[in-house]
């Protein structure tokens, strides 16, 4: 278990360390204003709505099997 542990820490290390470089220059090569106006704060409202939405309807949601096994179902008459 310790040793898929630690290659799960070193492969996020690893990974981590792969993309922040890349993050950092592609954030080098925007413009913030530019970004502003296209309405990505916009966005991101809205997809932060859906989610609280989303995760605020789990408490209501059943469950299958609950709902399978009130079902009774006739069989079904077989043709010759």
């Amino acid at each position: 278990m310790r040793k898929i542990m630690r290659s799960i820490i070193l492969h996020g290390l690893f990974y981590g360390g792969a993309l922040a470089p890349h993050a950092a220059m592609s954030m080098g090569m925007t413009n913030p204003l530019v970004a502003e106006t296209m309405g990505y704060s916009t966005a991101l409202y809205l997809d932060a709505i859906f989610v609280v939405v989303a995760l605020a309807l789990i408490p209501f949601l059943r469950i299958r099997e609950e709902g399978a096994q009130s079902m009774e179902l006739e069989p079904v008459p077989k043709v010759d």
